[in-house]
């Protein structure tokens, strides 16, 4: 690994996750090494890993899923993680398809009388 990336026993935060208590607001962050980091983003949902951003301590700025994904594509899972075939890796790390979904005629109907005024 280049100086610009990082080691897997890196420390690293990882901010964005689901609250896990609502009126504390805990669990919204991880700290702990990247290789755990990474892990526990794979482990996430695609809807809730796209609303995570990674740091680390061998650089400066954040990493979105985008940067994380390139990582793992380029470094593997990390090595506590069962290994996985090369087929097995690319679904983990495929970015979700956000295929709009056309309005239904109700939705085209009521969004017609807020557009004129009505």
């Amino acid at each position: 690994m280049s100086k610009s990336e990082p080691a897997w026993d890196t420390p690293a935060h990882l901010v964005g996750l689901s609250c896990t208590n609502w009126k504390r607001r805990t669990g919204v962050e991880m700290r702990g090494t990247l290789a755990e980091c990474i892990q526990r983003w794979l482990s996430l949902p695609p809807h809730q890993q796209q609303n995570c951003s990674l740091s680390h301590d061998a650089g400066p700025g954040h990493w979105g899923p985008g940067s994380i994904r390139a990582y793992v594509a380029a470094h593997g899972l990390p090595p506590q993680m069962a290994p996985v075939t090369p087929e097995q890796l690319e679904n983990m790390i495929e970015k979700p398809s956000l295929a709009a979904t056309p309005p239904d005629e109700a939705q085209v109907r009521g969004s017609a009388s807020v557009r004129r005024g009505s």
